[in-house]
């Protein structure tokens, strides 16, 4: 099997996060393409982010953030889009630590030099 790197893709996608008693769910899924024609998170005319998350939760999670209100992901996927069954979404929230510094170092990356 070929090796796959992952993209990380930061482009507006948010959900807001609610607490019911002893549970946290996920309510408001925000994906900022819906009326566009070939982004790369729609698939079949669905956004497969959105249907990860809401289907699993946040089994698809890689970070830590505190709970406030509404969140701003990164995501990337992993695998066969034709075949739902061999892929996966990734989320984390852009506020863990460790991404924002990640994601803060990539772009520094990407400044030209004087």
């Amino acid at each position: 099997m070929a090796e796959q790197t992952m993209k990380w893709h930061q482009d507006g996608h948010s959900f807001r996060v609610v607490i019911d008693k002893s549970t946290v769910q996920i309510v408001d899924f925000h994906c900022p393409h819906r009326a566009d024609a070939s982004p790369v998170c729609r698939v079949n005319d669905e956004c497969i982010v959105e249907r990860f998350v809401l289907e699993y939760g946040f089994d698809c999670n890689v970070g830590v953030s505190p709970i406030d209100g509404t969140m701003e992901i990164a995501w990337t996927l992993v695998g066969d889009t034709r075949d739902y069954a061999t892929c996966q979404v990734w989320i984390i929230p852009t506020t863990d630590e460790f991404f924002a510094a990640w994601a803060n170092s990539q772009r520094s990356e990407l400044q030209p030099k004087e």
